[in-house]
């Protein structure tokens, strides 16, 4: 057994709650570990200093208003539980919710505007300029037929 074991074993052994081959063996560790020892005499000490103390009246009615008072604690917190309880809710919500719009707005890159040649937006172009098509607000089979035609 290691020193640990015998250290937790000291209060069973002050309070008198092992059994005689515990006790026994715990005595037998107590003659050979000085420290253990020392443990168990300064229990021994303080435990007879605290029965040596006069015993203290409490003033009367002190045990109701204890429990007077635990129970109105009682009372407001079990008031506030369902509030807590909501708003746990409500916050849980809205957070799952902005993980998702996160989400989503990360995997949805914006769309680029598609970029086409001059010649088949049906305009004469300056230059090599490209021209998009959103600047027009559609492109119809006309429009592309006529930039065919042109070419």
């Amino acid at each position: 057994m290691n020193h640990r074991y015998y250290r937790q074993q000291l209060s069973a052994l002050h309070d008198g709650e092992l059994s005689s081959d515990e006790e026994s063996v715990m005595k037998d560790h107590l003659v050979r570990c000085e420290e253990c020892a020392a443990l168990l005499k300064t229990w021994r000490l303080i435990g007879s200093g605290v029965r040596s103390l006069e015993e203290i009246q409490l003033p009367a009615g002190f045990s109701r208003r204890v429990l007077e008072t635990v129970r109105e604690d009682e009372e407001e917190t079990s008031f506030w539980m369902p509030v807590e309880a909501l708003a746990r809710k409500t916050v849980f919500g809205l957070s799952l919710a902005v993980i998702v719009l996160v989400a989503f707005l990360l995997a949805t890159e914006p769309q680029q505007p598609v970029i086409m040649e001059s010649y088949l937006s049906g305009e004469v172009p300056e230059g090599n300029t490209p021209v998009s098509l959103l600047q027009r607000e559609s492109i119809s089979k006309n429009d592309i037929l006529l930039a065919v035609a042109q070419k």
